[in-house]
């Protein structure tokens, strides 16, 4: 199986994280979403995992507003010299 982190999204905490990676097996290719946490024993890792099939993107993509609230650079731009994270810029609701 193969991996490549497409975007890292900062958490609401400093030790929290979630990885976007384009990931390929036997079955294809496919979209993870894996929450990650920091431990100073241990570094980053995976809390919970969930894998997309490609063929829910297109509903993903539009239930978010087909990028209407999202910072997006191309991977030819993530790839530049001053390039920092990509970072999807998400909606906040206020609490009740």
């Amino acid at each position: 199986m193969g991996y490549g982190t497409f975007a890292t999204i900062e958490g609401n905490h400093e030790r929290e994280r979630l990885v976007v990676n384009l990931c390929h097996d036997e079955h294809g290719s496919a979209v993870e979403l894996c929450r990650e946490s920091w431990s100073d024993s241990v570094g980053w890792f995976v809390q919970s995992r969930v894998r997309l099939q490609p063929s829910e993107l297109p509903a993903l993509r539009a239930a978010l507003g087909a990028g209407c609230c999202m910072t997006y650079r191309s991977s030819a731009d993530r790839c530049g010299a001053d390039s920092g994270p990509t970072m999807l810029k998400f909606p906040r609701t206020a609490s009740a």
